[in-house]
């Protein structure tokens, strides 16, 4: 699989978001905070990295309205775990 479509911005989304939830001060200023980045980092590369697939013809998302909606669902599951 190539994918290709975004340039990496999905890898630079996660390690953004990774790189500032690590911070120390971050942590222990915003730990709760800090968790929510950590997973949100994780979650968002998967979501982008799967539809750049798509739209880059590596991969066929058969059902685009319901990856959105399942997309939402795990961002949504996150929050619930705070």
């Amino acid at each position: 699989m190539s994918g290709g479509y975004f340039d990496g911005d999905e890898y630079k989304i996660k390690a953004t978001c990774e790189d500032i939830a690590r911070e120390n001060e971050f942590k222990k200023d915003l730990p709760k905070f800090a968790k929510l980045l950590n997973s949100i980092g994780d979650i968002l590369y998967s979501i982008i990295k799967d539809y750049d697939y798509h739209i880059s013809g590596d991969t066929y998302i058969k059902d685009l309205k319901s990856f959105e909606k399942k997309s939402i669902e795990r961002i949504k599951s996150i929050l619930k775990e705070l």
